[in-house]
């Protein structure tokens, strides 16, 4: 995969589970934008092995053009995508060794955009950098 996808604002994290005889399930409305977003990524190849996953979190824009500042948080949207991802692009979210997420440009009715690429340790180089 080398070009992002982008996909619909995310569902907040309060908003993902709900309780229902005791239980955690995924909302209606989770399921849905996991079902969108599956969608959107049909046709994407299929990625064996490790991978890694980079998303940027792109806020709603305003009829003047900025970017809203009511948003998720940058982190919000990855344990949902990670999900979406799962039987789609990749076996399984453990495969999944590293990720990133920033907060991107403003874009009409928000969204969250992805890239997953084969594990090359690009992010664990960055990290061992930092210390």
């Amino acid at each position: 995969m080398k070009a992002w996808v982008l996909l619909p604002y995310p569902v907040g994290a309060n908003r993902i589970w709900r309780n229902f005889r005791g239980r955690a399930v995924l909302s209606k409305e989770a399921t849905e934008w996991k079902r969108a977003a599956q969608a959107e990524c049909d046709g994407i190849p299929w990625l064996y092995g490790e991978v890694e996953i980079f998303y940027r979190l792109h806020p709603r824009k305003k009829k003047d053009g900025s970017a809203s500042k009511v948003r998720l948080d940058v982190d919000a949207g990855g344990k949902l995508l990670l999900d979406a991802l799962q039987g789609v692009i990749y076996a399984d979210d453990a495969q999944a060794v590293a990720q990133g997420s920033i907060v991107g440009e403003a874009v009409d009715g928000g969204g969250i955009s992805f890239i997953c690429l084969p594990a090359a340790g690009r992010m664990k180089a960055f990290l061992e950098g930092l210390v």
